[in-house]
């Protein structure tokens, strides 16, 4: 049991040091976007989806470590960290604690800045999507305008299908 909960710890630990290093890609990948230099962006979110896919290996790692943890305890599979570290020696109990709430920190921070980046983009590609709409309103297809009839525009597209 004690070699499983330093298991438990060292990933832990692990998916800490994971996170610690996505703010600093995300922070980068916001600075890419605003300045608008696309290799960058293309550069910053495939470092960030390797660090993604780390993070889930290490979380199916984890998950595996704490199931064969409660089967050992001879706890539910569906019990709590909290609740299992009452079962285990309190140095190491309170080892993983810590790690714990430092990865919650870490995932509240990269789940924020994540989020700021995801509104950034959808309100950019709104307002692109709004303006050329408005300008280029014929070269949009297969729309219904604003009374529920079917627009046909006068298509000035480039390659004309109707007969």
């Amino acid at each position: 049991m004690v070699v499983l909960a330093h298991i438990m710890e060292r990933t832990l630990e692990q998916m800490v040091r994971v996170l610690d290093e996505m703010p600093h890609l995300q922070e980068e990948l916001r600075n890419a976007l605003f300045e608008r230099e696309w290799v960058g962006v293309e550069e910053k979110v495939t470092a960030l989806v390797q660090k993604s896919q780390a993070l889930q290996m290490l979380e199916e790692d984890r998950m595996r470590v704490y199931a064969e943890l409660l089967s050992e305890l001879e706890l539910a599979p569906d019990t709590p960290l909290r609740t299992a570290l009452r079962y285990i020696d309190p140095p190491v109990a309170q080892g993983i604690a810590d790690v714990a709430g430092r990865l919650r920190e870490r995932l509240l921070r990269v789940r924020g800045l994540g989020e700021v980046i995801a509104r950034y983009a959808e309100a950019s590609y709104a307002t692109v999507y709004a303006c050329l709409r408005e300008l280029f309103p014929d070269r949009f297809l297969g729309g219904y305008g604003k009374d529920g009839r079917r627009s046909q525009g006068e298509s000035s597209l480039l390659i004309d299908t109707r007969l």
